[in-house]
């Protein structure tokens, strides 16, 4: 026969296990959107229609890119970091049967800085250097790629192939303080999916 005592553990012992599957519910719930944010895509630089052909025996890539540069990213820029995005561009030969044969891979590095002195911001890949008063055009200047060797043609075999490209921006040239300070922000991933497009040569 059931007392007094023994209805109360009974409701204890009730209200205690509901308790814990309630906290377990919510943690699992709080664990999933964490996960979820986690995987949050990389903000997007969408690129245009590229095209590519062969010049005075170089293939040649055009191509533009539409990007929109985070807020945290501008105030560095204004404090006189530096930031370097990077061109890549690869060339594969198509294998249904296994993973595709990359016959070429290639890249350029872009810097990006501002200097207060003069009120003006430079942009810089290898040799090339260009001055610019505003950060659009700056901007313009980094996201269209005019005619871009990416190879000599006699170097290529012939063929069909795919070809990709895409601009991102690179944080491992961050100062080491400030690379361990972004580590997965999102606002400091800007980089393009990979635009594909073929090519017969």
């Amino acid at each position: 026969m059931l007392n007094i005592r023994s209805i109360k553990k009974i409701f204890w012992d009730k209200w205690v296990f509901g308790r814990s599957i309630k906290n377990l519910i919510i943690f699992i719930i709080f664990l999933s959107a964490s996960v979820v944010f986690a995987q949050e895509p990389i903000v997007e630089a969408m690129g245009k229609t590229p095209s590519s052909a062969v010049e005075d025996d170089f293939l040649v890539v055009k191509v533009q890119f539409d990007i929109a540069l985070p807020s945290v990213m501008e105030d560095a820029l204004q404090k006189g970091i530096p930031l370097y995005f990077i061109r890549e561009f690869s060339l594969s030969r198509v294998r249904w049967y296994w993973v595709d044969d990359v016959v070429l891979a290639s890249s350029q590095v872009w810097r990006l800085d501002y200097h207060a002195l003069t009120r003006q911001y430079r942009l810089t890949n290898g040799l090339f250097q260009q001055n610019l008063s505003t950060l659009a055009d700056a901007m313009r200047l980094l996201q269209k790629s005019y005619a871009w060797r990416v190879a000599d043609r006699h170097a290529l075999p012939k063929g069909n192939f795919e070809a990709k490209v895409r601009l991102r921006f690179d944080s491992t040239r961050l100062p080491t303080p400030l690379q361990l300070g972004v580590l997965n922000q999102k606002e400091w991933s800007l980089s393009s999916e990979w635009i594909r497009w073929s090519i017969s040569l």
